[in-house]
Formats: structure tokens, sequence, C-alpha cells
């Protein structure tokens, strides 16, 4: 259905050869995804393992966009009350060296100011569990992963959203 399906066992995905291209001060995590539980701890991305440099996931009753800033993990929290188990939601995390920013179909639902350098490995970047890790796998279904080396604007979030709409229900 051009999508992947996971099962929160040990499904995952893992991005080679672009490990040094997202080795940068700003980013973008995108995706759309059809959770089947709303209250569960997994990964949609991890750049590098565990905590060491930015993510996107599901955390309890959370949605979180961490990044690992001057050594430190600072996370943004994003009720998970905007999703529900029949539908597809466009996710976006942003970083663009001051803000980090998530939205939800488009829309920007929380953002934080933010200093610091983020720290940077030659590690990977997986998709569906956490870097490097046997647990937090994803439970639900992920399609159009991208990562950017840059912060897509709000415009650029809302158009991408338009762009698949339709192709995912909404």
């Amino acid at each position: 259905g051009g999508c992947w399906s996971f099962t929160a066992a040990t499904d995952y995905w893992v991005m080679a050869g672009a490990n040094e291209q997202l080795n940068n001060q700003t980013y973008t995590m995108e995706c759309w995804i059809k959770t089947n539980a709303l209250n569960q701890n997994g990964f949609w991305f991890e750049k590098g393992t565990v905590n060491t440099q930015y993510s996107f996931f599901q955390e309890g009753t959370n949605i979180v966009h961490r990044t690992n800033i001057n050594g430190s993990s600072d996370s943004l929290y994003t009720a998970s009350s905007l999703l529900n188990t029949s539908d597809w939601f466009h996710m976006v995390a942003t970083y663009d060296g001051s803000t980090k920013r998530t939205y939800v179909d488009g829309v920007q639902r929380s953002s934080k100011s933010i200093s610091g350098t983020i720290s940077t490995n030659n590690n990977q970047v997986w998709i569906g569990r956490y870097g490097n890790g046997a647990s937090y796998q994803y439970n639900g279904k992920l399609a159009k992963c991208n990562v950017y080396n840059r912060a897509l604007t709000a415009d650029e979030v809302e158009t991408q959203f338009r762009l698949d709409r339709a192709r995912f229900g909404k």
C-alpha cells in the first residue's frame, strides 16, 4: 500500500549513505504516520545512536521532538491527543538553528527556542525504532519518510501536507 508497516517487535529500517550530509545545525524530519497505539514508545526517526543527535517519536501520550544540544537532550513535547488510530497524520519536526518546531497536518503545534550546537556523528538514520537500540520500535505505519539538511519553512510544510493529503485521506 505504499507504506511500511511496523509491529513494535523487531521491525525497523536503516537509512545508510546520508550520514555525513545530515551532520549539520539545521534539519527537518517529515513522515506520514498511522499509529496502532495512542500510548506507545515508538520512534519514527532517529539520527545517530540513542539521543546523540535528533529524533522524532511517540513517547507515552506525547509526540516528542528531541535534539542533543551541547551534549544534553532537549525535548519539545506535543500532546498526542491530536492523533487517533483511524487516520493518517502528516508529522514534521524542524530546527532552524534557534527554534525547534513540530507540525501536525501542516499546522505548527509547538515550538521552543534553544541555543547551542547539535552533537554530530556519522551514525545512521533509523526509521521505526531508536538508533542502534533494541526497543522503542514503532507500532503503526510510516510513509513518505524524508530527512532534510535544512529547516523547511512553515509555508513549505503546509505545501508538503497539501501535496499528499488526498493520498492519505485528508
